[in-house]
């Protein structure tokens, strides 16, 4: 994603500060980018790959839905 904004700054940032490791912020991100560019399927893929699911990977797959009118 070379495209940065308030809101992928704030989510990399709050991942340090909670002491997540990169792996887990960078795949909350992609998650997030499929989800705003509407490629809700590719967002499940990729969120079922990831071995250790944390809180902020289910909120991004929540909210993804949710925005993208899912359930």
């Amino acid at each position: 994603m070379t495209h940065k904004n308030v809101v992928s700054w704030n989510l990399m940032n709050s991942g340090y500060l909670l002491g997540l490791k990169p792996d887990q912020v960078t795949a909350s991100n992609v998650i997030n980018a499929y989800f705003q560019c509407g490629h809700v399927d590719d967002a499940r893929r990729m969120f079922s790959e990831i071995s250790r699911k944390d809180e902020i990977c289910w909120t991004t797959m929540i909210v993804g839905y949710a925005q993208n009118e899912r359930e």
